[in-house]
């Protein structure tokens, strides 16, 4: 087995690399002389669970890989060093209302490609719209509107041309790229009423109300801008500055026939771009749309096409096709390959039962001349997984789903502090094994063993479909298409995450670990995403405890009867 940095192709000494399955765990021992090398002349089970733990890389497992010869591309893990690029537009619009993103190239699989990712973590802003104000707005820290004229990108490690620096993990280097145009206030006057009703901001919709404007957009990129990251929290004054002044046009024009959105997505957004050896995916253009709207209220699965006529009159079509505005490469990504994803998602941020949920189509082209199609022959998105039963005090999955039309499916733990760890399996029964001692269980909240009082971790289901039905063995197989190739080779992908939450309900306003007075106290939540015959709530007061059960509703509660002073009072979920 070779590890091997994912975003470095540096090999990675210090692992711990196992193999279960048989009646005793092998561990395969360094090879001298051979960095990031491991082996084994032990016989082998024969359903072999290979894992390779890392403290401080993700964990990776392939249960029952049949292939004995493998290189495993590792992530490094990001919550320990932060570090990336800001800036600003030169020559802002003075028309209309200037508007603005920005953010880093993305590489590794598509499933990482995320809005947060793609235009940062939002933040609270005080929005000044020429003479309207707006208070504690969220906005993408990549996004630049009004009086917010500054952003930021994060970076991950990756390469730099300090070698000590790349395998500690403290540089990076990526593309920056930047979309700025303007638009009219009556496009952005809507989104941010909604969001003063209450109503939240839909990133969907707010995407399908601006993209008709696009038109007017200009692109920039810079190919290569390096970054360090430091321990602890973001230092944004040690981020290299990168000022933007935008000039290729979006001058391509293309239509997207957007296939049928599955049931329970309403939206679609697609990002086109520049496939870049070494940096990844640097967006172009993109464009959104949403099943229904004002006009078409009836969802029928086709996203609704804009179109932009005089005086910015907009106009829609009920076909399913989309207008896609994008600029040619440049700046130096000139003869790499084209790429456009078409994502389909809720326009409310989460389904129904409250799961966080994406699935997308990706089409490879040598070009995308000016008025031509982006058609994805035919092909449907694929459905997303479900782990069936999970029991993680075993570590044991039974009925997982494996999803049809998909090459590869596996779970992704997010462990403390989002320390991933990620199981590929072929089978709907698998088991997850134990770390070798010393290594945290990601599988756990805390990251403590499994018969401890912790909560689970959260997991998300992936699936993809690779070209050629490349599966895990060819995938992680020496010498084929390997790990670290993922991206150049998915046509589709999904992406499902039940997120599971205990919300205070009784008394108003509290949150975990909020203080309250003296007094009979009634102390109710609300859980969602969690069966609620797996376990109930742990209501803590001080030293005093009481379970409370989880109704068919989602609702537990307690009571207590507390003595002077104030109080802290947290609930959490225990097993039964």
């Amino acid at each position: 087995v070779v590890v091997v940095d994912e975003m470095t192709g540096r090999p990675v000494a210090g692992a711990t690399v196992v193999v279960d399955g048989g009646a005793s765990r092998i561990e395969l021992a360094a090879e001298t002389g051979v960095p990031g090398s491991y082996v084994t002349t032990t016989a082998l089970p024969a359903k072999p669970v290979v894992s390779v733990f890392h403290h401080d890389f993700q964990y990776v497992t392939l249960v029952g890989v049949s292939k004995t010869d493998l290189i495993i591309p590792i992530r490094r893990n990001i919550d320990a060093k932060s570090g990336g690029f800001k800036g600003s537009f030169k020559n802002l619009p003075t028309t209309a209302i200037s508007a603005g993103i920005a953010g880093a190239s993305i590489a590794g699989s598509f499933t990482d490609l995320e809005v947060d990712l793609l235009i940062g973590e939002f933040e609270e802003t005080n929005l000044q719209l020429g003479s309207l104000s707006f208070d504690n707005v969220p906005l993408p820290s990549g996004v630049v509107i009004g009086n917010k004229t500054e952003f930021r990108a994060f970076g991950m490690p990756g390469v730099c041309d300090n070698e000590d620096q790349v395998l500690s993990g403290s540089c990076g280097t990526v593309a920056a790229w930047g979309l700025m145009g303007t638009i009219p206030i009556s496009a952005v006057l809507p989104i941010v009423n909604d969001y003063q009703a209450g109503n939240g901001i839909s990133i969907g919709k707010a995407l399908a109300s601006v993209m008709p404007h696009i038109g007017s957009f200009k692109s920039a990129l810079a190919r290569d801008v390096t970054f360090t990251l430091k321990q602890g929290d973001p230092d944004y004054t040690a981020f290299t500055t990168q000022e933007f002044e935008p000039t290729v046009e979006l001058s391509l024009r293309q239509t997207v026939e957007v296939p049928l959105l599955p049931s329970g997505l309403d939206g679609a957004v697609v990002l086109s771009g520049a496939q870049v050896l070494g940096r990844g995916l640097i967006p172009l253009g993109l464009t959104a749309g949403t099943d229904t709207n004002e006009e078409f209220t009836t969802a029928d699965g086709k996203v609704i096409g804009i179109d932009l006529g005089a005086n910015n009159a907009v106009s829609y079509h009920n076909d399913g096709k989309l207008t896609l505005r994008m600029a040619p490469s440049h700046s130096g990504v000139e003869g790499s390959e084209y790429v456009a994803i078409t994502l389909a998602l809720p326009t409310t941020g989460t389904l129904a039962n409250g799961a966080l949920a994406t699935t997308g189509l990706v089409k490879f082209q040598e070009s995308m001349p000016h008025t031509s199609t982006v058609a994805y022959d035919g092909a449907s998105f694929l459905g997303f997984g479900d782990s069936g039963e999970y029991d993680y005090r075993q570590g044991e999955f039974t009925g997982a789903k494996l999803v049809a039309g998909a090459t590869i499916n596996r779970v992704v733990f997010l462990g403390p502090n989002t320390h991933r760890w990620m199981v590929y399996f072929k089978e709907a029964d698998f088991s997850v094994p134990v770390p070798p001692t010393g290594f945290e269980d990601r599988t756990m909240a805390s990251g403590g063993p499994r018969a401890s009082a912790s909560w689970r971790a959260p997991y998300i289901a992936q699936a993809l479909s690779l070209k050629g039905g490349v599966d895990m063995d060819k995938l992680f197989e020496f010498n084929e298409v390997t790990a670290n190739q993922i991206a150049e080779n998915t046509t589709a992908f999904s992406i499902y995450e039940l997120m599971t939450e205990v919300t205070f309900v009784e008394p108003a306003n509290c949150y975990a670990g909020c203080s309250v007075e003296a007094g009979a106290s009634t102390f109710k939540v609300r859980v969602t995403g969690f069966d609620s015959t797996k376990g109930s709530v742990r209501f803590e007061v001080g030293p005093d405890q009481e379970t409370g059960a989880i109704d068919a509703d989602g609702f537990a509660s307690a009571s207590f009867s507390l003595g002077a002073g104030n109080h802290v009072v947290t609930a959490r979920l225990v097993d039964l």
